[in-house]
């Protein structure tokens, strides 16, 4: 069974939608996550809005964190590097959310909603990383220790990202 290496390690950034990596995250895919090859790494810095969903569907009560938080993390960089297909991403994250043992019903919600809606956040990532690189959605905790809140902000303040995040 397909598993993570370790729980979720995040911190809100200063625009209060966004957060930033402060350890790597691993999702191992496939039947036997000792010996699998196939795997997704988010490194330490990436930046993340958690699961995007449209208006309607969070009125009914799907929020941007839960027990699908961290495959959603795997799911925003798969949708970022593009280096897998859309579907496989999608289904990356369906992966993801079984193994972090999210119900049914919302699995399918959620996946539904994807495969018809994360068509446009597939082509806006192209757009933005061929122009600015895949650089652009880490912000670089690498000098600092403890990556504090403080560290954070100074970092986030630094990087190219900031003016890029939807406000």
């Amino acid at each position: 069974m397909s598993s993570f290496n370790k729980l979720l390690n995040i911190s809100p950034l200063p625009d209060g939608k966004n957060y930033v990596l402060r350890a790597k995250l691993v999702f191992y895919i496939g039947d036997d996550s000792d010996s699998s090859t196939d795997k997704v790494v988010v490194k330490k810095g990436f930046v993340t809005d958690g699961a995007s969903c449209p208006k309607i569907i969070a009125s009914l009560g799907f929020t941007r964190w839960g027990r699908h938080g961290t495959p959603s993390v795997i799911h925003d960089l798969c949708y970022w590097t593009q280096d897998r297909t859309r579907k496989e991403a999608d289904d990356i994250f369906l992966q993801g959310m079984v193994v972090m043992g999210v119900n049914r019903f919302k699995r399918w919600v959620i996946y539904r909603n994807l495969r018809m809606f994360g068509g446009l956040a597939w082509k806006n990532n192209a757009k933005l990383k061929a122009k600015h690189g895949e650089g652009l959605k880490y912000i670089d905790l690498a000098s600092f220790k403890d990556s504090t809140a403080s560290e954070i902000e100074a970092a986030f303040k630094k990087s190219r990202i900031k003016k890029y995040l939807k406000k």
